[in-house]
């Protein structure tokens, strides 16, 4: 009897003692994952990050910080989805400024980005401070107005007009009048029918430049 008593005994320590070696894996198992879990969020955090280093370098231009054609593309898109949620009007603003051409090959490429910044600067000055500029080659601009259609787009016109042609503006050290040209799009329905995708629509915007008898066009749809 007290050889079975002692085999049960020496068969419970062992059971006890696998509970334990089970147990502690087990706990060493939780361990693990809860730091794989933290290694996951913080890669998903810079992931995040560098996904939006990405975006903000395709979206931008790097000569300058405006806003590139890929960034205008984007702005116009969420334009779009706000009008046709919201009925909220949109225009596309695109301006030339052909002096920029005549000078472009005078020009060192500090005084042609210090120039065009100053542009930037002027033209942000007649938009609403929630517009942003962008820059599509050298002597164009553009800007995404949302929100903003009817009689409030010739205001916002004369008053970036007004800003550049107010007194002249120096480039590459020589003061010169600038003779802008300026084209809206203003769209007012969400019926744009086949061509509404944003590159079109941009296009449309562009194509307006110098279309009109004066230095402004615009198209209302």
């Amino acid at each position: 009897m007290n050889e079975a008593r002692a085999g049960a005994d020496a068969v419970d320590l062992t059971d006890r003692s696998q509970e334990r070696i089970e147990s502690d894996e087990l706990v060493a198992l939780r361990s693990r994952m809860a730091e794989l879990e933290t290694e996951l969020e913080q890669a998903m955090i810079d992931v995040g990050r560098l996904q939006l280093q990405v975006d903000l370098f395709t979206s931008t231009d790097p000569v300058t910080g405006f806003v590139n054609r890929t960034g205008t593309i984007d702005a116009i898109q969420s334009a779009l989805d706000r009008l046709d949620r919201m009925h909220e009007p949109v225009t596309i603003l695109v301006l030339s400024i052909p002096q920029l051409r005549e000078v472009r090959a005078a020009l060192s490429d500090g005084d042609l980005v210090g120039g065009l910044r100053h542009l930037g600067a002027l033209i942000a000055g007649g938009l609403r401070r929630v517009d942003r500029v962008g820059r599509l080659e050298d002597d164009t601009f553009v800007s995404v107005l949302s929100n903003l259609g009817g009689q409030s787009v010739d205001i916002v016109l004369g008053r970036i007009q007004d800003a550049l042609t107010a007194a002249p503006v120096e480039l590459g050290g020589t003061e010169r009048l600038l003779r802008p040209q300026l084209g809206a799009l203003v769209l007012e329905t969400s019926d744009t029918g086949a061509t509404g995708d944003p590159d079109t629509l941009l296009d449309e915007a562009i194509a307006l430049l110098g279309a009109g008898s004066g230095d402004r066009s615009i198209a209302i749809r």
